[in-house]
């Protein structure tokens, strides 16, 4: 049960003779307080709690203003408290913390809790997301519940505010080294890099537009909050890193059956998701035609012979193959790729937290199976594919999403340049001559 009185803070009166007048709201034997005014002591009535009007001959004290306020402060309160036990939410400190702080008014107060409802929302999408989506929405959602637990910020649905935002940001990008066992590799506890705070905010907002629905939440600070992406790097294999992943002969059954996955996906722009669950179905006509997981889009792509060999070797489905993890596979295609000697110095630029570093090491261990989607736009992209028919096979609707795929390579730069200038060059240099 909570309870709301005044009283005079006495041990902090002002050179003006002022003594702040204090509201006190006590919730299971532990109390908030906040000053709401002040007043001379002696105008102060304990029994009323109310300031006593001056004497005729004095300077007016403001007392009906005062009490007014006092009021006003009391009403609201009580409606608050009646609006808590009516609706069996358990008043807490925080959430008395949040009153004083005005942001309670006129706003419907969750009956459940932010990391109870965060949960919930990850739980209903899952019927209708794809499983990956889904799992990076977890991974979010982990992430944030991290925070709270090593900072100590429990997160409700009242105190989301851009100061949370930049506690948040601070977190990510400088405290959280703080929390490392010593030579830990967690991944998941290193500092932060841009990119990835940008997913975990739109995952954030996403709940919090999803709480809005439901009636759990009902701010709007979130939509200001900011966290800018960098343009990182594009890692694919070239056409020549390709050919030499592709005719190498491996003796480890499941390095070569990792490579024929990837390969696939060099050759078909498909994910690995969409590769693992390929069969004879999806085969028509010279063509794959396929669902895809992650955007439940239809995509159409024609067989190269390069392709068909890989579909001969496996019947038309890689069912048979073993369940890789993520990491797990990104390990096997870095073995892959050393063993074929894919292991040209590379430097690219990383970011963790607000920093920039270079990091060079053999092209090998950039690899992921990602990059197979990459290693399909760049190639077709070599070859003069239309842009458009290339997004349209990969499954691309935005062209923002498809250049953080596609490198123009030196090579195919100077080729186009040439061929584009190659008229008014050939007009120069005759003019040239006869000068």
């Amino acid at each position: 049960m909570a309870n709301i009185g005044f009283h005079l803070n006495k041990s902090k009166i002002d050179k003006n003779g002022f003594s702040p007048i204090r509201a006190k709201i006590s919730v299971e034997s532990k109390a908030r307080y906040k000053a709401i005014d002040k007043i001379k002591p002696r105008y102060w009535n304990i029994k009323k709690q109310r300031v006593s009007p001056n004497r005729e001959a004095e300077t007016y004290n403001r007392h009906k203003e005062i009490n007014e306020l006092i009021n006003d402060f009391e009403r609201n309160a009580k409606v608050f408290f009646s609006y808590c036990t009516t609706n069996s939410i358990k008043l807490t400190l925080d959430m008395v913390e949040g009153f004083f702080a005005g942001k309670m008014a006129n706003k419907k107060i969750s009956k459940i809790s932010f990391n109870a409802a965060f949960d919930e929302y990850i739980e209903t999408g899952k019927p209708t997301r794809a499983y990956n989506t889904t799992r990076n929405y977890t991974t979010a959602k982990n992430y944030i519940f991290e925070f709270q637990e090593n900072t100590g910020f429990k997160m409700t649905f009242e105190n989301i505010d851009l100061k949370f935002w930049d506690e948040f940001v601070k977190y990510s990008y400088e405290l959280r080294s703080g929390f490392l066992e010593p030579d830990s590799n967690d991944k998941y506890r290193i500092v932060l890099q841009p990119n990835a705070l940008a997913k975990y905010r739109n995952v954030l907002i996403s709940f919090l537009n999803w709480a809005t629905e439901r009636e759990y939440y009902s701010g709007t600070k979130h939509l200001k909050f900011k966290a800018p992406e960098r343009n990182i790097d594009i890692i694919y294999l070239t056409e020549e890193d390709l050919d030499k992943l592709y005719f190498h002969k491996f003796e480890n059954k499941t390095l070569d059956r990792v490579r024929d996955v990837f390969c696939l996906g060099c050759y078909t722009g498909l994910r690995y998701s969409d590769l693992n669950t390929l069969n004879i179905d999806h085969i028509q006509n010279g063509m794959i035609r396929k669902t895809l997981i992650k955007t439940q889009k239809p995509v159409e792509i024609p067989i190269l012979p390069m392709t068909q060999d890989i579909l001969d070797k496996y019947n038309y489905s890689f069912k048979s193959l073993p369940s890789y993890s993520d990491v797990k596979l990104n390990k096997y295609i870095k073995k892959c790729c050393e063993e074929a000697k894919i292991n040209q110095s590379l430097t690219i630029s990383k970011y963790p937290g607000n920093k920039r570093i270079e990091v060079t090491e053999p092209k090998h261990k950039f690899i992921v199976v990602h990059t197979a989607r990459k290693v399909f736009i760049n190639l077709a992209h070599k070859y003069n594919m239309p842009e458009s028919l290339i997004m349209d096979i990969v499954g691309h609707s935005e062209y923002e999403t498809f250049l953080k795929y596609r490198k123009y390579e030196p090579e195919k730069k100077k080729e186009d340049m040439n061929k584009v200038f190659k008229e008014y060059v050939e007009r120069v240099q005759a003019e040239k001559n006869k000068a």
